[in-house]
């Protein structure tokens, strides 16, 4: 439909077609039953739609479209009644005036080719439908084979156009090549055997048996005399062909680089012609072509800066001829080579004036800042966003399962169990009943549109089974225990750590959820853990939290820490871990012998295990795993033969590196927040040895971020080990 409706031919305005073509896909609405029905389905971004202006495009098209799905949908319709009704559908589109606008437009804008080319289609089109009608006119055909069958008679249709003028180059040999009212002939290749041609001396027939078998009647092919005297033939007629000038040239080194020698025709038309003069052409320069648009349009990229160059540059620049040339894109072109980049900040009250007094940011509000400042001001300053599609993509498995795993919580807590003595029957139960009503409460209509996403929704089931699964595990395993699930900053007011001041008239307000807060409580002690959940492969790395890419977990051990210490103000308050859970299902690799359920489920834990940063003090990761000898199934923390951890395999810090970590973040936090306000907008990517923010980036085509421009640079990021951040980090809170 989309691509009817944008051919032109219909009178309903681009901005319509482009508004409806973006409802169309986000909806993912298609197909006669959708179209018949008035439209009620909403997008995400309810805030763009107009339900009542989208529903009357729908009725209009459909109403176009009703006498041509009749003709097609009856069981007994013949190919005549369909081809009536495209017929007559072509004629209320009124498609032969808009052609002929369309031809005449082009012919006033100097595009005789295009022109020529508008004003065949109605005609060849028309021709196919009759030659359709007539020989298939009273078969039964059904709507695929009708649309193969006029996709074929399309395809085979030539739209011949006259070139512009009447000079033309001919390539040929001089046996088969027909010339004829030429003015110049270019004879290339004039070298002995080959003008004329080498006769054949490998026949069985002598020239005397020859002439035997001729006396005999007998019809042969021409011998080696008759092809001589052929050969001459082609040389007359062709050398007297053109009428203004003739060029002839030969070699005088083949291929390989050995000497050939001319053929006798250079003499005779030498000793014809006594005054002709042989030129010795030792290096052959090109001249340049800008006989035709494209030629001219290339030598202008491409070609020199000399007198031809600047009267082509001034003649496309006042010459509009069409879209492809336009006058704004020759200036564009033109400019191109003088292009450079110089970053200007925007004021600090334009910045005020886009984004607020009272910055409204999310964390990863912040870390696309760092990756970008360019886009961080197109996505939040200017609000662009890619335009919504209906469809299953990860963004909408992430958040089906976030919302799981938030009302299994809530379930489970309403329940007479706990995460600790909870039976596996009815841990799936509410595991099932959770997902069932996320996927149903999804505002997406796309879930259960194909078979491929319904079977997703099934397995999406199983994986969140195996996820709470894992995650009971993990807490039976410790003695944390869960108390906090979606803590919305905006619901802890006594955290004043979100509200930060960043200057004059300047604040910025945190937002966020903490996805799980689990707490443990012992010897006057309060160890917080914070666990956020991911089904992506997001994976726990300090070097990105120094450089302010991976902010999010630091800020939500600093929320939950200062939101204990009001809960509890008379115990201290210890950081015990912050932690990424991947909802996963993990390949299990094949072991040398057959494993046991028990040791299947142990592997299978072992590779649920979240990753992150905990604390090194014994009494703390004792806390999230009491019984562990070796390895930990249940967190990033591994012991040597002595009971000491392992640094290679264990990944904590100490009490006194989260404390650097978390005031490192909350200045880092600040920080941003500042430049934002600074109008920071660089063009400023980051690229290091794995990855570059320009990879996944959606505002590629916007920013065109080239290293090939002056001026436009990678941020490239140095190769640091983690006690080398550590000890940035200490450097710059102690400032």
């Amino acid at each position: 439909v989309m691509r009817f409706l944008k051919c032109g031919f219909c009178d309903i305005p681009e901005d319509d077609i482009d508004y409806l073509d973006n409802y169309l896909i986000a909806t993912g609405i298609h197909g006669k039953n959708a179209w018949s029905k008035r439209w009620l389905r909403m997008p995400r971004n309810r805030e763009l739609v107009d339900l009542v202006k989208l529903d009357g495009l729908r009725a209009d098209i459909y109403q176009m479209f009703v006498p041509l799905f009749e003709a097609f949908d009856q069981s007994d319709a013949m190919a005549g009644a369909q081809i009536k009704a495209l017929y007559e559908l072509l004629i209320s589109l009124e498609v032969e005036q808009k052609l002929w606008q369309k031809e005449n437009a082009f012919l006033q804008s100097g595009n005789q080719v295009k022109s020529k080319e508008y004003g065949q289609i109605y005609r060849i089109v028309m021709e196919l439908l009759e030659k359709f009608y007539q020989l298939l006119g009273e078969e039964h055909l059904g709507i695929t084979d009708f649309i193969e069958i006029l996709e074929a008679g399309l395809s085979a249709a030539q739209v011949a156009a006259i070139p512009p003028g009447y000079d033309n180059v001919t390539i040929g040999d001089i046996e088969r090549t027909r010339l004829d009212y030429i003015k110049i002939l270019f004879f290339v290749g004039v070298n002995d055997g080959i003008i004329p041609k080498a006769g054949n001396q490998g026949g069985i027939i002598s020239e005397y048996e020859r002439e035997m078998l001729q006396q005999a009647d007998m019809e042969l092919a021409p011998g080696a005399r008759e092809q001589a005297f052929i050969q001459r033939f082609y040389l007359y007629r062709n050398l007297t062909k053109p009428s203004k000038q003739i060029y002839i040239s030969y070699s005088r080194v083949d291929q390989d680089g050995k000497k050939v020698r001319p053929s006798y025709l250079i003499e005779v038309i030498r000793r014809m012609f006594p005054k002709l003069k042989l030129m010795e052409i030792e290096d052959i320069q090109r001249k340049p072509d800008y006989s035709g648009a494209k030629a001219a349009w290339d030598y202008l990229i491409h070609g020199e800066r000399d007198d031809a160059w600047y009267a082509l540059a001034k003649y496309f620049t006042n010459v509009d001829s069409g879209e492809s040339f336009s006058t704004d894109f020759v200036e564009e072109v033109l400019k191109a080579p003088y292009a450079y980049y110089a970053p200007e900040p925007i004021s600090r009250a334009v910045a005020k004036a886009i984004y607020g007094r009272n910055l409204q940011s999310s964390v990863t509000r912040l870390e696309q800042f760092a990756s970008c400042a360019y886009a961080h001001f197109l996505r939040y300053g200017l609000g662009l966003v890619e335009r919504e599609e209906s469809r299953f993509a990860s963004l909408d498995i992430g958040n089906i399962y976030h919302t799981a795993l938030e009302k299994y919580s809530s379930k489970l807590e309403q329940s007479e169990f706990d995460w600790f003595n909870i039976p596996d029957e009815k841990r799936d139960e509410l595991a099932e009943f959770a997902m069932q009503e996320a996927v149903e409460e999804y505002p997406s209509m796309s879930i259960y549109a194909t078979a491929e996403n319904a079977h997703m929704a099934e397995r999406m089931m199983e994986i969140f089974k195996q996820t709470t699964w894992a995650l009971t595990k993990q807490v039976q395993a410790g003695e944390f225990t869960p108390t906090g699930f979606e803590l919305s900053f905006s619901q802890l007011d006594e955290v004043d750590s979100l509200r930060l001041n960043l200057g004059i008239d300047e604040k910025m307000q945190l937002l966020g959820r903490i996805d799980r807060l689990d707490t443990c409580v012992s010897d006057g002690k309060v160890y917080v853990k914070i666990i956020d959940y991911k089904s992506g492969n997001t994976k726990f790395d300090l070097i990105r939290i120094y450089r302010g890419l991976s902010l999010q977990l630091v800020v939500y051990m600093n929320t939950a820490m200062e939101y204990s210490r009001h809960l509890h103000p008379a115990k201290e308050i210890l950081p015990g871990g912050i932690l990424y859970y991947h909802i996963d299902d993990p390949m299990i690799e094949e072991a040398k012998t057959e494993l046991t359920e028990a040791q299947l489920r142990e592997n299978l834990l072992l590779s649920l295990r979240p990753d992150g940063l905990v604390n090194s003090e014994e009494d703390i990761y004792r806390a999230m795993d009491k019984d562990f000898e070796k390895k930990s199934l249940v967190i990033p923390v591994e012991l040597k033969k002595t009971g000491e951890l392992s640094e290679r395999g264990s990944h904590v810090a100490s009490t006194e590196e989260f404390s650097i970590i978390e005031e490192y973040v909350k200045r880092e936090v600040v920080r941003q927040g500042q430049r934002i306000f600074e109008g920071q907008i660089q063009i400023n990517p980051y690229k290091d040895r794995q990855e570059c923010s320009c990879n996944y980036c959606p505002y590629s085509s916007v920013c065109g971020m080239d290293g090939k421009i002056p001026g436009y640079s990678f941020r490239h990021l140095e190769s640091l080990t983690k006690e080398d951040a550590i000890e940035r980090m200490k450097q710059e809170c102690a400032q």
